[in-house]
């Protein structure tokens, strides 16, 4: 969303690699081969009425996708995955200035994806992405937690507006409430699908700079959330900020740019999805991977999923309402005897079953769990560590 960099995530993409291979025929590039792409002869193929030629495109980390050719033009009028599940249709071809002849209309299985009202080529190398950036005036100081939220909320400025922002591990990006989007006339840039308990589209709007305490950040993209300002913040801090710099939580509250704790309960290597930390996990003796969310006010909380397949996880005692993004839900809750987080091990631990929680991850390790420890977020280094407060 902002150009932040993080490590390789757990999931490849290899699915959206294979269309954007497609999308910008970087399957032409005469580089192509020498990365390891393939390209090979499928013969002809009788598609929506004509004769089109096919070349079955590969590529490391890359869906296997099929290029449908016009031979008279030779252009990709069609491309699909190997499995034939989507098919994208590509028009109104026309030449730009550096002698490339590219689509200004895409759909998938008949719906517009992308329509371009220009389309250029940049001649300088792409740059290293460097992500929304932090300037801090003198030492930071801890930036004190709202008491009155159960998550690290605290006070910060964006567009010269004082409000209150949730600092969300579980977010991918910076988000911010409809009626702060308004109320600064941020402009809508984007859209973007958010998901959560509930899933909507919504806009993307550009604001100015972001204060948090005396650390600045520069001008940034926002998911813009409909349902945050009546949980009472209307900024959510996530993986742009994470990335900025090291962020600790503990009872002083927010702190930057602090380094790691030479004697840690718990050191523990995280991986990305979505842009979103995973973290393994052992629950009793099912191995598994959560979600570090910041934002959840679980200890844990696995989907209702997992809990079908494993009814025997945790012992359920009773239930309880919880709102999220995009909706509501009634989740389960008990106790699990046993689990693990690195060399670190908890009994008797609070955990939740969620019916329609949906993610990137099969459930989150939230701050009921954390909350009771120092925790240390360092996003360039792939880690977190947990300390005795």
């Amino acid at each position: 969303m902002n150009g932040s960099r993080f490590l390789q995530e757990r999931d490849p993409q290899t699915y959206l690699r294979g269309v954007r291979m497609m999308d910008s025929l970087a399957f032409l590039d005469p580089g192509f081969s020498a990365a390891g792409g393939t390209i090979a002869d499928g013969g002809y193929r009788r598609f929506e009425g004509r004769d089109l030629r096919v070349l079955l495109v590969t590529a490391p980390g890359a869906t296997a996708m099929e290029a449908l050719v016009d031979p008279a033009s030779g252009l990709v009028r069609f491309a699909r995955d190997s499995a034939g599940a989507n098919v994208f249709e590509y028009r109104d071809y026309r030449r730009i200035p550096g002698g490339l002849t590219v689509p200004f209309y895409e759909l998938r299985n008949g719906t517009t994806v992308e329509r371009y009202a220009a389309r250029s080529v940049d001649a300088a190398a792409l740059p290293k992405p460097s992500g929304i950036g932090v300037r801090v005036q003198g030492r930071f100081e801890p930036v004190p937690l709202d008491a009155g939220f159960r998550t690290p909320v605290v006070p910060c400025r964006v567009g010269n507006v004082t409000v209150r922002c949730l600092v969300d591990s579980g977010n991918s990006g910076l988000a911010m409430s409809t009626e702060l989007a308004r109320r600064i006339g941020a402009p809508q840039v984007g859209a973007f699908t958010v998901t959560g308990i509930g899933a909507y589209v919504t806009g993307v709007v550009r604001a100015g700079g972001l204060a948090v305490g005396n650390a600045e950040f520069g001008p940034a993209n926002y998911v813009v959330l409909r349902d945050i300002h009546d949980l009472g913040y209307d900024v959510v801090l996530g993986a742009d900020f994470f990335a900025a710099t090291t962020v600790t939580l503990d009872a002083r509250g927010v702190s930057l740019g602090e380094v790691a704790p030479s004697n840690p309960a718990a050191r523990v290597a995280l991986s990305f999805a979505g842009f979103v930390p995973i973290a393994p996990v052992e629950l009793g003796t099912l191995p598994t991977h959560l979600a570090v969310d910041t934002g959840d006010e679980s200890a844990v909380n696995v989907s209702g999923d997992v809990l079908s397949a494993h009814p025997g996880l945790f012992r359920v005692t009773g239930t309880r309402k919880v709102v999220g993004v995009g909706g509501n839900a009634v989740e389960q809750t008990g106790t699990i005897d046993r689990m693990r987080i690195g060399d670190l091990v908890v009994t008797e631990q609070d955990i939740a079953a969620t019916p329609a929680l949906r993610g990137i991850a099969p459930g989150h390790l939230g701050m009921g769990f954390l909350g009771t420890f120092v925790t240390f977020f360092d996003y360039a280094n792939a880690a977190m560590t947990l300390t005795a407060p």
